[in-house]
């Protein structure tokens, strides 16, 4: 009997042993997935925000715009450029734009306008000094003056020598002089004919030379080229200005004219969303300064070659009237929503 009772006892003694120890019914938190699923989680959003155009936002609802009976585009408010399908963002240039510049070397005189100011064309915007060039008009003239004296000198003698040969020829005929006279007063006709036109080749020789000192005279006085508005003054009374570079230091400008009404917009769109640019499309432009107005713009130009470096095309879009808050440089960004359906239509 106590052997069998000892064998049952040794048998329990050896499934308690079997048994797994579970600590009171409590499993350990799993820090570690819970680490690596935020890691994943953060790696898929940074992804999200570095590379934007990877995530395509065709099926995204955006708020388009409308064209109405009338050919003109109405954005509504609502259609912010945060609500876009595809945003470029761009810079306003000016299609003319001009930097001032005197085609002579010499020193500012009169400097009369400042940055901002509005000019009309052909105003004058500054005056050099022109000493030696107002010499050699004076002395143009002087010697224009003299040509033209030459001139009358000259056709006088011809007359007088005209006549003489006409009296000799009557004097021949009858007898009263030799042929030999005559021939003597015919030559004399022709040195003086040919000095007179030498005289008026002269006279038009310095009136041409007269004619290039006043033009140089006027080359120190400078216009604007056109209306527009003085965006930069480069130089100050004194200053030396020269046409040509690296001449030590003159400047290369006087001024700068913008053309404030041929504003418009550049941007390099990417060559996959020239699609959404046709020729004549209206899109709406919101401007960084200003960023709760919304401007309409229309493709005016698509350049005939695209970047091979950038993979970009350059196109430029027009204002339908001018807005005196344009100004050069400025950014803005332009919402090339995909707008091939209201162009068929």
């Amino acid at each position: 009997m106590n052997g069998a009772h000892g064998s049952d006892i040794d048998r329990v003694r050896r499934l308690q042993s079997l048994q797994i120890d579970r600590g009171n019914g409590r499993r350990p938190f799993p820090w570690g997935s819970m680490v690596f699923a935020f890691v994943v989680i953060g790696g898929v959003l940074g992804f999200a925000w570095q590379y934007p155009w990877l995530v395509s936002a065709e099926d995204a609802p955006v708020s388009r715009p409308v064209v109405s009976a009338d050919g003109q585009l109405q954005v509504p408010i609502a259609a912010t450029v945060v609500q876009s399908d595809w945003i470029v963002s761009g810079y306003l240039v000016a299609r003319r734009e001009s930097l001032v510049s005197s085609e002579v070397t010499a020193r500012i005189r009169r400097l009369l306008v400042t940055e901002g100011v509005q000019v009309a064309e052909g105003q004058v915007i500054a005056e050099l000094y022109g000493t030696l060039a107002d010499a050699d008009l004076s002395i143009a003239k002087a010697r224009a003056i003299a040509a033209e004296r030459s001139v009358a000198a000259a056709q006088a003698e011809l007359v007088e020598a005209e006549s003489v040969v006409e009296r000799t020829r009557k004097l021949v005929a009858r007898n009263l002089s030799s042929p030999a006279d005559l021939g003597k007063d015919e030559a004399r006709f022709q040195v003086l004919t040919a000095e007179y036109e030498k005289a008026q080749a002269d006279r038009e020789m310095v009136a041409l030379e007269a004619d290039r000192a006043a033009a140089v005279v006027a080359m120190h006085t400078i216009t604007a080229p056109f209306a527009g508005t003085v965006s930069n003054c480069a130089v100050e009374v004194g200053e030396t200005v020269s046409p040509m570079s690296g001449t030590g230091s003159a400047r290369d400008g006087i001024c700068t004219i913008v053309d404030t009404s041929s504003i418009e917009v550049e941007l390099d769109v990417p060559e996959k969303m020239l699609r959404r640019v046709p020729m004549g499309t209206k899109v709406p432009v919101v401007l960084d300064a200003y960023p709760d107005d919304v401007l309409i713009a229309t493709v005016r130009e698509i350049a005939p070659v695209v970047s091979r470096e950038k993979s970009t095309i350059k196109i430029r879009l027009a204002f339908g009237e001018s807005d005196p808050r344009l100004r050069p440089n400025m950014a803005v960004k332009v919402n090339l929503q995909d707008q091939r359906a209201e162009t068929s239509e």
